[in-house]
């Protein structure tokens, strides 16, 4: 998954966590943005720097 790579090199980045989410969307299925703005019933991934 794309998504997956992406949310990782961003928490690299930034030294955030970041959150893959689900949409409904069928042309974005889904999408990478800052863990704490996520929903817990829309997160398909959580990347956590330790």
């Amino acid at each position: 998954m794309n998504a997956e790579r992406i949310a990782i090199r961003l928490s690299e980045i930034t030294g955030e966590d970041h959150a893959v989410v689900r949409t409904d969307c069928e042309l974005q299925p889904y999408r990478v943005i800052p863990a704490a703005e996520g929903r817990p019933a829309d997160v398909e991934l959580q990347v956590v720097l330790l």
